[in-house]
């Protein structure tokens, strides 16, 4: 067929164009000051302190949400003047299927199956620790509770006062239909309302 275009070619065109068009990009930003309290695990010091936002979304009833990426990064720094060079601290973000930590449900040790991204940076109380991150996943993942839960917490902090967080983040989701497992490991739409 020289000079036109192939029927099958045109139609995966479409098709993943109409596909490509589902997935919506939202980003948000995520800031707080945190003291902490005395850390009490075994081998550490400091102080330790963290706080978790939801970001509820909104599908139509019969819809779940599915998370194809997230990327941004975490920036901190001590709120506190320069009191000496032993002052640090260390921080963390966290992006979650659940409100708590599920841990590796069977499947995996000193993991947890609900945090889809981790990352952490430390510094020294007169620098700025900061990391970007960024992942897309293979297969979109699901969230249970339709609402993903961004974690930022400080962690063996020396410093005297508050450390400074910021989480920055941009997140592709869709929104497709609920699924039900039927015999055989497939999967059927369902009609099930939203809530």
């Amino acid at each position: 067929m020289r000079g036109s275009i192939h029927p099958l070619l045109l139609a995966l065109t479409l098709i993943c164009s109409i596909r490509a068009a589902d997935v919506r990009v939202m980003s948000g930003n995520f800031v707080t000051d945190i003291i902490g309290v005395q850390d009490v695990w075994l081998r550490t010091w400091g102080k330790a302190g963290s706080i978790l936002w939801p970001i509820a979304f909104k599908p139509p009833a019969g819809q779940r949400v599915l998370i194809h990426s997230i990327r941004g990064d975490l920036v901190a720094w001590s709120r506190t003047s320069y009191t000496g060079a032993r002052d640090k601290f260390g921080v963390l973000a966290a992006f979650q299927t659940r409100k708590e930590n599920t841990g590796g449900g069977g499947l995996c040790d000193w993991c947890d199956i609900s945090t889809l991204l981790y990352v952490q940076a430390a510094a020294a109380s007169k620098d700025v620790a900061q990391r970007q991150f960024s992942i897309r996943f293979t297969e979109p993942q699901a969230l249970p509770v339709r609402t993903l839960f961004v974690k930022a917490s400080v962690w063996l902090s020396d410093v005297p006062g508050p450390v400074h967080i910021e989480v920055t983040y941009t997140v592709e989701f869709e929104f497709a239909p609920e699924t039900v497992a039927i015999e055989g490991g497939q999967e059927a739409e369902t009609q099930r309302g939203g809530g």
